[in-house]
Formats: C-alpha cells, sequence, structure tokens
C-alpha cells in the first residue's frame, strides 16, 4: 500500500486529485496483530500516525507529510526486513532537496516529493535488507 501511494506521487499528475491513504492505514494497522514488543509497537503506531495525516489534504500537503511516511516506513522495514523475494525489488532513495527518503521498486528515481518539478531528482541510498541478512 506504501508502494502505491510512492509510485502515485512519484508519477506526473495530470491533477491535484488527494491520494486515498485508507488501505496504508489499513495495512499498517494490521501489523498491530504481527509484532510484539514495545519497540516494534511504537514503530507500528508511529507509521500509522504519519499515514493518517494524509487524509483529507491537497496533495501538495500530502507531499510534504508523505516525508515522515516514508521515514516510518523506513524504520519499519528495517526493523521488521522482508522476504528476500520481496527486498531483492525495493530500494531506500533521497531527494536532497526535500532532504526525504523514500522507497520504490527500482532503482530508477522516480521522486515522489517533487515529481511535477523534478521527478529525476535523487539517488539510490541502498537496497532493502532481507529479513536473516545483516545490512
Amino acid at each position: 500500500a506504501y508502494l502505491v501511494l510512492a509510485e502515485s506521487l512519484g508519477a506526473v499528475q495530470k491533477d491535484a486529485t488527494p491520494l486515498k491513504p485508507g488501505d496504508l492505514v489499513a495495512a499498517i494497522h494490521a501489523l498491530h496483530g504481527e509484532v510484539s514488543g514495545t519497540d516494534a509497537m511504537r514503530l507500528v503506531s508511529e507509521a500509522a500516525t504519519a499515514a493518517e495525516s494524509l487524509t483529507g489534504k491537497p496533495i501538495d500537503q500530502q507531499r510534504e507529510a508523505f516525508k515522515s511516511v516514508s521515514a516510518k516506513a523506513i524504520a519499519l522495514i528495517d526493523a521488521m526486513p522482508p522476504a528476500p523475494k520481496v527486498a531483492g525489488s525495493l530500494f531506500v532513495l533521497n531527494c536532497p532537496m526535500a532532504k526525504a527518503d523514500w522507497l520504490q521498486r527500482k532503482a530508477d528515481v522516480a521522486n515522489p516529493y517533487y515529481a511535477d518539478d523534478m521527478k529525476e531528482c535523487g539517488s539510490v541510498v541502498r537496497p532493502v535488507s532481507p529479513k536473516g541478512s545483516h545490512p
């Protein structure tokens, strides 16, 4: 659900229709039953709060709020790495102009913060490490 939003923001917008973050919020809330431990629960709660903050905002404000969503998603993926098959196609990218990172499926930059103005601004920071590996 996060990647769908990131890809939408990373595409050049034909209109200024705000994103609907409901699927992401639901997916994050579903993690509550999958995690244990205080740190993991805190990460899930912070990610849910960040995702919920996208609701009802215009697209330009959603782009700004997506910085926090991305930071929380990256923290979650680092704390709870995905299976090797999933991790093998995930990358952490950085936009120096937005001073923010994000996740995407390909190494080709599709900047979710400045897609309309600077779609290719950014660089790959690292691939996502799979479960069972040491970063």
